[in-house]
């Protein structure tokens, strides 16, 4: 019975689909009907019968990108079960105008079925427009793919009081396989004093496997900033900004080998932003002591001399100490109460820092030369350093005690010289008798005079010589400078060389996955500096394009693109047998070879 049953459904579904075979239908659609030059579209042509065959149109004006991809669903329409076919093709513009997308033709036995012809309209936009949708496409992918990949910016309180000091720390949380990051603009600070404990310049990025919200992320930890507020009210810790280049599946890859040359995988290039911070800050009490210099922390002061039985003329060091933990690198000199008799120099100031995530603490030193001109007892004054105390909330002072100095008569003929280390030189000289010279070596024949003479000429041209010189070295530097396209293109081989440097040394540590990370820097970062090509833009056939328009040998072309395919190679298959100082030397001798080649 259940046979039967079978079989009948069969026989119906045949029937009806026979039945409204005459309910045909062949159309085309495209993603969009108005693009710029360069941009790419989907063109879809759409059948709800089998065909035999399938014949595209020529998509003049346009460069096949991929296709077809060929795609089979069913569907019910009001009781009627049919098979929709489609074939899905990828295309780009190449040029401004408008073309139009021939008809499309599919067999059926003895009938012919063909699509309506599909206009599309290329225009060709200003850079400052393009500059625009770039990056407002940009923000958008990164709103769009927040919970996937983020710069998350936190702070360890935001609260304080001025010149307390407080930790920034920036993360990148990611779900993909990140090909590149490079820093786009790093936060002002304007109103703290910074110093990075982490940079984003550092060599190696610190990373590990973390769980936020439930999901899984590679975090790297990019930047860490202690600040030191300067100012009350209402402060903000600006955005990092960042270009982060991800890999995403493009298509299936159809083997192992494919995954490993990296097909079928695509880099996308976004915009990553984290969010401003607030930070409150407080102002200090008002009750400030006078000698208050805007000391946060936790201090003690000490004084000392290293002799204080001289002679009139002889000079000694006087050191103030300041040590403790707070914000000591902001620390002023002292003012020492000028006496008659004493000379004293500007101090020489000599820091010994500590800084880590818990601030800076040390001592920072005061070195100042003095030199009692006269005999006689002198009294430095007690040294009073007023700070304000962070965990009693007031203010508090340390104080020296006064140093006397017993100063005897020096010699009155002696010429006084003292040269400390690491201090200025201080000569006195007694001698004001200059002695009659007895020898005529320096004199000069009465008629021989420096005016009118060769020399007195020579010497008249050559600053306007000089002058001009300069004036045109300056003009022509101003001008490479400012033109930034030639600049990066100057540079591309020195920055080349220094990550040449860089993979080197990742080489001889046997750290093979940083090394082939970074010779990819080198190979794409070089080809968009040398050829002034968007990062985001570079690929294997864009770059074989431009060495070819360049007149680069095709022997040439080829080994950069077995360069590049085996670099991607080893850095998706760290474990695969190739010669990383095979890799190494071939990347050198090729950026070499084209350096040689196009100045």
């Amino acid at each position: 019975m259940k046979k039967h049953l079978i079989y009948l459904f069969i026989f119906s579904v045949g029937f009806l689909t026979k039945s409204f075979g005459s309910s045909i239908s062949f159309k085309a659609t495209a993603s969009k009907t108005e693009i710029s030059v360069g941009e790419r579209i989907q063109i879809t042509f759409t059948t709800n019968t089998s065909l035999e065959s399938f014949e595209k149109p020529s998509f003049a004006g346009f460069q096949l990108l991929q296709g077809p991809m060929q795609s089979y669903r069913q569907q019910n329409v009001n009781g009627r079960i049919s098979t929709v076919v489609s074939f899905t093709y990828i295309i780009q513009s190449i040029r401004e105008g408008e073309f139009e997308i021939g008809p499309a033709k599919g067999y059926a036995g003895n009938e012919v079925f063909t699509t309506e012809p599909i206009t599309i309209k290329v225009i060709q936009k200003s850079a400052e427009q393009e500059r625009k949708e770039r990056e407002e496409a940009q923000l958008q992918a990164a709103n769009q793919m927040a919970e996937d990949l983020f710069i998350a910016a936190r702070v360890d309180k935001s609260n304080v009081t001025i010149g307390e000091k407080l930790t920034v720390t920036y993360v990148l949380y990611t779900r993909y396989n990140l090909a590149n990051l490079a820093v786009n603009k790093t936060p002002d600070l304007n109103g703290f004093w910074s110093k990075d404990i982490k940079s984003l310049y550092d060599n190696k990025l610190e990373q590990e496997i973390t769980t936020y919200n439930g999901k899984q992320y590679t975090t790297f930890d990019l930047k860490t900033t202690i600040l030191y507020p300067q100012r009350s009210g209402k402060l903000t810790i600006d955005p990092i900004e960042l270009n982060a280049i991800y890999q995403v599946q493009s298509g299936r890859s159809r083997s192992m080998l494919d995954q490993m040359l990296g097909r079928g995988i695509e880099n996308k290039e976004v915009l990553l932003k984290s969010k401003p911070i607030q930070i409150n800050v407080n102002a200090l009490p008002n009750n400030k002591p006078d000698d208050f210099n805007g000391a946060v922390g936790s201090f003690n002061a000490d004084m000392q001399v290293n002799k204080t039985d001289i002679k009139a003329n002889e000079a000694i060091n006087l050191k103030i100490i300041i040590s403790g933990k707070g914000n000591l690198h902001l620390l002023p000199a002292p003012e020492i109460i000028k006496q008659p008799d004493l000379e004293i120099y500007d101090p020489k100031i000599k820091d010994q820092f500590t800084t880590n995530l818990s601030g800076i603490s040390g001592k920072r030193e005061f070195d100042f030369l003095i030199i009692p001109r006269h005999e006689g007892t002198f009294t430095l004054p007690p040294f009073s350093f007023s700070y304000y105390d962070l965990n009693s909330k007031q203010y508090k002072q340390a104080q020296t005690e006064a140093i006397v100095l017993n100063v005897a008569k020096g010699e009155a003929e002696a010429v006084v010289s003292f040269s400390p280390t690491n201090k200025e030189e201080v000569e006195l000289l007694n001698d004001d008798i200059i002695h009659i010279k007895s020898s005529s070596e320096a004199l000069t024949i009465k008629d021989n005079h420096y005016f009118g003479s060769f020399l007195f000429y020579l010497l008249s041209i050559l600053p306007f010589v000089f002058l001009g010189l300069g004036i045109n070295y300056r003009s022509k530097r101003k001008e490479r400078y400012n033109n930034k396209s030639l600049l990066r293109k100057a540079k591309a081989n020195k920055v080349a060389t220094k990550r040449l440097a860089s993979a080197k040394k990742h080489l001889e540590k046997n750290d093979l996955i940083a090394f082939y990370q970074e010779i990819g820097k080198v190979i794409f970062d070089y080809f968009a500096d040398k050829f002034s090509i968007p990062r985001a833009d570079l690929s294997i056939s864009i770059i074989s394009d431009t060495l070819s328009s360049k007149e680069i040998e095709a022997e040439t072309i080829k080994e950069v693109e077995n360069l590049i395919t085996h670099a991607e190679m080893a850095r998706y298959a760290p474990n695969a047998d190739i010669p990383a100082d095979s890799v190494y030397t071939s990347c050198a001798e090729l950026i070499s070879k084209i350096e040689n080649k196009i100045k």
